[in-house]
């Protein structure tokens, strides 16, 4: 019986790990990098595949972002340990709509869409993930650092400097994102 809740255990926490890595690049064509005028090339890859890079489940962005001019950027107060303390995290609204907040103690906040701060009146902006494609777009935005952009395609600057965010299919997803 002892070993049988074993097996059981390690297949748990082998789930859970495979859940943890991060989901990026999956063609390795170099699709891992958003673009802030401020803080130049984020990498939302570091250290390589399997590394502490970003991972979108059915209602979350997590992991680590990278940057060398703002340092390690946290997409959940899950990597910090800081939940109960300071609950903050990037949500997914399992259609590709990403909202709240990351944060970088060089930079602070970064929130990923105008919802957070209510001005979308003045200023409309939000990060989002295709249903089809997994290519990320849109902005975030740190008061502190400014824009940081997902996609060449948002500033249509493709044509001279090539740059953008891809993940790989959740398998929460395998049959796309889960309508609500």
């Amino acid at each position: 019986m002892t070993a049988r809740l074993l097996l059981i255990a390690a297949a748990l926490a082998a789930v859970h790990a495979a859940q943890a890595v991060e989901d990026v690049d999956p063609a390795n064509d170099g699709s891992q990098y958003a673009w802030a005028g401020n803080l130049g090339w984020i990498n939302a890859e570091p250290l390589g595949n399997g590394g502490p890079g970003w991972n979108l489940t059915d209602d979350a962005a997590t992991g680590w972002l990278w940057s060398a001019n703002a340092g390690w950027i946290s997409l959940s107060c899950e990597n910090t340990g800081s939940c109960t303390t300071v609950d903050y995290g990037v949500v997914h609204d399992g259609m590709g709509g990403l909202g709240g907040y990351g944060w970088a103690p060089n930079i602070g906040w970064i929130s990923f869409s105008c919802v957070n701060t209510s001005s979308c009146g003045s200023v409309d902006y939000a990060v989002s993930v295709d249903p089809v494609s997994f290519e990320v777009s849109g902005y975030a935005y740190a008061p502190n650092a400014g824009w940081i952009g997902f996609s060449c395609q948002d500033s249509a600057s493709c044509g001279s400097v090539d740059f953008g965010v891809r993940l790989e299919e959740p398998a929460v997803f395998e049959d796309g994102f889960e309508s609500s």
